[in-house]
């Protein structure tokens, strides 16, 4: 059964998109939006523009629970946030210096090229720098961060040592400040961010924890019997978290029920 694969139509990202701005949760193309700096392009693309009152303070947005953004920064740069994910930068950046942007939690990034103007993604105890190119990063509490490469060159540096990837490569920050390089598929890793879950080999363990993630819902093992079972799973963030439990069952011999606000594996 763990072979089976079950296909969804991508759907881009979901219709209801939100972003909590100094605590005040937007919707794109609002007036309150629009008044704090925030323009709706298409594509439900939020871009980001200056105000009278800015000065050169660093913006933080955040993606409510379950849900997904993307943001268009002053230099043309565009990033997808994940769910629940935090991200500081500058209204405008300055030229010649690095353009440094800061991120909690998931996000994939396209970065404007510009010759002599890094892109610098600080995520406390590692950094990733690039001139332009396409990447994710996945900088989670209680998981080892990760950066995957889908386009270009990026190093990535924690004080201790750095790495370079190339395309399909992907980088873990251990906590002991060392760096895992690897292979990986950089189509499972950003998947996310069209709206989808993708799975490709993953653990049911590992699955859970995202799905749980993603519907803000605990998820409870009540044994272990199939927590390392591996399968290949495609689904869309849109469903309903019955709707995900029940495409899950068809490929999986362990008993997933929802339960209010937790999902037991059993």
């Amino acid at each position: 059964m763990s072979g089976t694969r079950v296909f969804a139509a991508r759907k881009g990202l979901p219709t209801k998109v939100a972003l909590i701005h100094n605590g005040d949760t937007l919707t794109p193309g609002s007036a309150a939006a629009r008044q704090a700096g925030f323009a709706i392009l298409p594509g439900q693309v939020i871009k980001v523009t200056r105000t009278d009152d800015d000065g050169d303070e660093a913006t933080t947005l955040t993606v409510p629970q379950g849900k997904m953004a993307v943001v268009e920064l002053s230099d043309g740069s565009r990033v997808w946030l994940g769910n629940n994910a935090s991200l500081s930068f500058p209204r405008t950046f300055d030229t010649g210096s690095a353009r440094t942007v800061s991120l909690k939690g998931e996000a994939y990034f396209a970065v404007s090229h510009h010759n002599g103007w890094p892109f610098v993604v600080d995520c406390g105890t590692f950094a990733t720098t690039v001139l332009g190119t396409r990447f994710n990063v996945r900088n989670i509490d209680g998981e080892e961060p990760e950066v995957v490469l889908v386009s270009g060159k990026v190093s990535v540096h924690n004080g201790k040592t750095s790495c370079l990837l190339g395309p399909d490569q992907g980088v873990v920050v251990k906590a002991d400040g060392r760096m895992t390089v690897g292979q990986v598929d950089a189509e499972v890793t950003t998947s996310w961010k069209d709206g989808d879950f993708y799975f490709d080999g993953q653990t049911l363990r590992q699955i859970m924890t995202e799905v749980g993630r993603w519907y803000n819902i605990d998820v409870v093992f009540v044994s272990k019997r199939h927590i390392s079972d591996r399968l290949h799973f495609n689904g869309d963030r849109s469903w309903s978290v019955q709707e995900t439990v029940r495409q899950l069952r068809l490929i999986t011999e362990a008993d997933i029920q929802v339960r209010g606000r937790t999902l037991t594996v059993n």
